[in-house]
């Protein structure tokens, strides 16, 4: 949900996508943002979105990536990145499920055996969220044994407007207890027997007046303020997440963890 230009109508009102474009210019003029498209991009046939931002996949799309700036991949020095559209199909023989098997099988194979750089998946709606009013479709279902197989690191959401970070977590069950510390803190494992950790950072701007359901026990930190998140990868072993809030009291506190991994 970008720029919020049709919240609560049927129109979309391109005077918020100029205002909201203006705004990110001494950065976006800089640094470029990759893009996973949410819901609130769809009107039109997603139309000002496409217009406005032009991902890997419609500048220099792979032969998987057919249907253009909603789903790609993009390799870092230190980390494989997989954006994914949840608005779209998914479901097996689908071309954006195509396009992951196919990416995934060519990264491990390239990959066995060896260092791998972080497997980071991006996506809109969260796979994992205590939000009451979740609606991530059916992302467990179809995409998590995806996840799982290809041993994701860190999987990225937005969509739910809070901050969430989960333990490792497999099909709604907290998984490798012995490697998480007792804080939270630190997730110290090998590198082939990795569980996903999921990150909902949906506190970016929009109103925050969302509801918990009782906490399950692969929620590890939740709160609900506005902010954004900070990922450092040192190298192929040490990855560090921090998140930040802008509008914090004396008693909260931001949150942070440390992904440690051995080959």
């Amino acid at each position: 949900d970008i720029a919020y230009a049709g919240t609560g109508g049927e129109m979309e009102v391109q005077t918020i996508w100029d205002l909201f474009m203006n705004q990110i210019a001494p950065i976006a003029n800089q640094i470029p943002y990759m893009t996973a498209t949410g819901n609130h991009e769809k009107y039109y046939n997603y139309t000002s979105y496409k217009t406005r931002f032009f991902m890997p996949s419609k500048t220099n799309p792979t032969a998987l990536e057919k249907d253009g700036n909603f789903y790609f991949t993009l390799e870092t020095n230190l980390a494989q990145w997989i954006f994914l559209s949840t608005e779209h199909d998914y479901t097996p023989g689908s071309l954006q499920r195509t396009f992951l098997d196919n990416f995934l099988e060519e990264f491990q194979r390239k990959w066995q055996g060896k260092q791998r750089p972080w497997l980071i998946i991006v996506g809109h709606r969260p796979m994992y969220s205590s939000d009451q009013a979740t609606d991530s479709g059916r992302l467990q279902e179809q995409i998590e044994s995806v996840l799982i197989l290809n041993r994701v690191d860190l999987a990225v959401w937005g969509h739910m407007h809070c901050y969430e970070r989960t333990t490792p977590v497999e099909y709604n069950r907290f998984t490798d207890k012995e490697h998480f510390s007792a804080d939270g803190k630190l997730y110290q494992h090998n590198a082939t027997e990795t569980s996903p950790i999921h990150l909902t950072i949906g506190t970016a701007g929009a109103w925050i007046n969302e509801k918990w359901i009782p906490k399950p026990e692969w929620s590890q930190t939740r709160y609900q303020r506005y902010g954004f998140g900070k990922l450092f990868l040192y190298n192929r072993t040490h990855l560090e997440f921090r998140s930040v809030s802008i509008d914090k009291t004396s008693s909260d506190e931001d949150d942070s963890f440390m992904i440690i991994r051995q080959f």
